[in-house]
C-alpha cells in the first residue's frame, strides 16, 4: 500500500526491526495532504512495509511522546484498510519503541535509538507543518491552531517548520 503525498515528500529515519535478530530498517515519515494524514511506513525487508496513517492531532501526540520526558501512548490508525491498527509508542532514556499492532496480533516493533529520535521529531513536525500550511492555504490563516505551533516549536527544531 502506498498512500504518500503526490508531491512525494518523505523523510527516512533509521530504525531497528525487533525480533530474534535486530535488523537495520527505517521508518519513512510522509503525509497525504488530500486526506490530511501523517503517514509512517515501517520497512521490514523482504516483506512489504507496514503503514500507519495518523490524524494531525494524533501525530502531535506522537511528537510529544518523543520528547525526553515523553509518556507511552497508543494511537489508532485511520484510513481505508488501516482501521484496527494501532501504533504503540514506548519511550525510554536510550530509545523509543514503536510497535504496530493489527487486529489480531502485533505486525512488528521498530526501535529508534536515542541519537535518531530528534530526526524522527523533525520529520513529524515537518509533516504536520506541511498539512497545516495546506489547510491554511485552503481555509485561510485562521485555520492553523496556536497550540500546534507551540508543539512544533518545542520539538527542538529551532523554529524550523
Amino acid at each position: 500500500m502506498r498512500f504518500r503525498d503526490p508531491a512525494d515528500w518523505s523523510v527516512s529515519v533509521p530504525a531497528r526491526l525487533q525480533g530474534i535478530v535486530e535488523k537495520r530498517e527505517s521508518l519513512v515519515v510522509s503525509c497525504n495532504r488530500a486526506r490530511d494524514h501523517v503517514l509512517i511506513e515501517a520497512t521490514r525487508r523482504p516483506l512489504t512495509p507496514v503503514l500507519v496513517a495518523l490524524t494531525v492531532t494524533d501525530a502531535r501526540r506522537l511528537l510529544a511522546a518523543l520528547r525526553p520526558q515523553g509518556r507511552p501512548i497508543e494511537l489508532p490508525a485511520v484510513g481505508s484498510g488501516l482501521v484496527g491498527r494501532h501504533l504503540v509508542v514506548t519511550p525510554t532514556a536510550q530509545h523509543v519503541d514503536l510497535a504496530i499492532l493489527g487486529t489480531a496480533q502485533p505486525i512488528g516493533c521498530w526501535r529508534i535509538l536515542f541519537d535518531d529520535v530528534p530526526q524522527a521529531g523533525f520529520a513529524l513536525a515537518d509533516s504536520i507543518t506541511l498539512l497545516r500550511a495546506e489547510n491554511a492555504a485552503e481555509h485561510g490563516p485562521e485555520s492553523g491552531s496556536p497550540q500546534a505551533s507551540a508543539i512544533v516549536a518545542t520539538a527542538g527544531n529551532g523554529g524550523r517548520g
